[in-house]
């Protein structure tokens, strides 16, 4: 099944796996609509890619950078994780309204993580954007710069102490 082929419409899924039992049993069918990322509120059930595979579980925060969204996620038998709103499919729609239980996170350790990760995600965007573009010179300079001043990072503290 290719994920491309369920922008802008609903698709059904069969579910594998138990990280959201009992809410969602394992080889449940759904039923998943596509919606904008703005639209996704908190205590959703979402599909969302990864590299290898598409999950099914709960928004218990979100997160706003710029113009990027990141969407804190949880199974009910897993841990929690973040995922960026290009890789959201959609909501399940199969009537959860009230079955869904969200639990409180630590939402200054995911700003901070977001602080030090969202300059590298952003870089890695940009140099993707220009390999697909297949200008590999500017990409190049990219990287290197972005390496030069991710080097750079662990000396700030200690030149803050010299300057006090």
């Amino acid at each position: 099944m290719k994920v491309a082929e369920h922008k802008n419409k609903s698709f059904r899924m069969l579910v594998k796996g138990k990280s959201m039992e009992p809410t969602i049993m394992e080889n449940s069918n759904v039923i998943v609509e596509s919606l904008h990322p703005d639209q996704v509120k908190i205590g959703d059930v979402v599909v969302f890619k990864t590299q290898k595979k598409m999950i099914v579980h709960k928004i218990i925060g979100i997160h706003k950078i710029n113009r990027d969204l990141f969407f804190v996620e949880k199974g009910n038998d897993s841990p929690i994780s973040i995922f960026h709103h290009e890789n959201l499919l959609g909501r399940v729609s199969n009537g959860l309204e009230g079955k869904v239980v969200v639990e409180p996170y630590h939402k200054s350790f995911i700003n901070i993580y977001l602080l030090f990760t969202y300059p590298v995600f952003k870089n890695c965007q940009i140099i993707r954007q220009l390999l697909r573009k297949r200008d590999k010179k500017l990409a190049e300079f990219f990287f290197y710069s972005f390496l030069e001043l991710w080097r750079f990072f662990p000396a700030l503290p200690s030149l803050s102490k010299r300057n006090n």
